[in-house]
C-alpha cells in the first residue's frame, strides 16, 4: 500500500472508533479495544491468506459501523449504514467501497462463498468472539443488546454455552481455524464446572448492566484470580497468541 492509502486507513478508523465509542449500545461500550484488536487479527490473518491489504483493513475497522443505529444482523440495514458511513470518505472508489460494504455485511454471516478480504474480516472478528474473551464479549451483547437485562440461572447459561459453541465451528480461513483450536481450548475451561461457570456469568452481566466494559470486566477479573482460563484471557485480550 502506499502513503495514501495507509493515510486514508488512519482516517477511517478514527472515524469508525469515535462511532463504535460513542454511538454503538448507546455510548454503554466507550472506550472498548474491539476494533483494534480485530485490525491485529485481520494484520497477522492477511499475511498469510493475502488478499488486498486496503480492502482487509478499512473493512476490519468498519465493520461494526451499523451497531451505531442498532443490531448488525440486519444484511440491509448493514448495508445502508456502511455504505452512508463511507461515503463520507470521497476518496475511496465505487468499486473499492463495494468490496469494503462486502466485508461488513458478511462479519455476522455463516457464508461461505466470500471474497478472501471478506472472509479475513469474518474470522478476525470471530476470532475476538471466540475463547475466553468470547465468552465475556458475548455475555456483555446479550445483557445490553438481546436481552437487555441481567443474566442469570442454567437456562440463560444453556443458552450462551450452546451459540459461543456454534460460533467455533463457523471459520472459514485456513489460519483462523488453526488459531482457534488453542484459543478455544483453553477457553472452554470455563464450562467445565457448571455452577461456577454459572455464577462467573451472573457476575458478568451484573457488571454489564452496571455499565462496564468488556474491556473493564476482563481488567475486574484478571485482578483478583488466577488460573488456566484467565491465563487464556489475558493472552487473547493482549494478542500474545499471534506471536506463535
Amino acid at each position: 500500500m502506499n502513503n495514501y492509502q495507509n493515510d486514508l486507513i488512519k482516517k477511517i478508523g478514527h472515524q469508525a472508533v469515535l462511532n463504535d465509542w460513542e454511538k454503538a449500545f448507546g455510548g454503554k461500550s466507550y472506550g472498548n479495544r474491539h476494533l483494534f484488536r480485530v485490525n491485529k487479527i485481520a494484520k497477522y490473518l492477511l499475511k498469510r491468506e493475502k488478499g488486498d491489504p486496503f480492502i482487509v483493513l478499512v473493512g476490519a475497522w468498519i465493520h461494526d459501523v451499523a451497531l451505531a443505529s442498532g443490531d448488525d444482523y440486519d444484511q440491509k440495514k448493514v448495508e445502508k449504514e456502511t455504505t452512508m458511513f463511507l461515503d463520507t470518505f470521497t476518496e475511496i472508489n465505487d468499486n473499492d467501497r463495494k468490496r469494503i460494504v462486502e466485508c461488513a455485511i458478511a462479519h455476522e454471516t455463516n457464508g461461505k462463498k466470500l471474497s478472501t478480504e471478506a472472509a479475513i474480516v469474518h474470522d478476525a472478528d470471530a476470532l475476538d468472539k471466540c475463547g475466553a474473551l468470547g465468552i465475556i464479549r458475548h455475555i456483555w451483547k446479550t445483557t445490553n443488546l438481546l436481552e437487555n437485562r441481567v443474566l442469570k440461572g442454567n437456562k440463560d447459561f444453556t443458552v450462551l454455552k450452546r451459540h459461543l459453541l456454534l460460533r467455533q465451528m463457523n471459520l472459514l480461513t485456513k489460519t483462523a481455524q488453526w488459531l482457534v483450536k488453542d484459543i478455544n481450548e483453553k477457553g472452554n475451561v470455563f464450562f467445565e464446572n457448571r455452577a461456577k461457570a454459572v455464577s462467573e456469568m451472573e457476575n458478568i452481566s451484573s457488571l454489564a448492566m452496571a455499565g462496564k466494559t468488556t474491556d473493564q470486566i476482563v481488567k475486574k477479573i484478571l485482578l483478583r484470580q488466577k488460573d488456566p482460563w484467565t491465563l487464556a484471557l489475558r493472552d487473547q485480550v493482549s494478542c500474545k497468541y499471534l506471536a506463535n
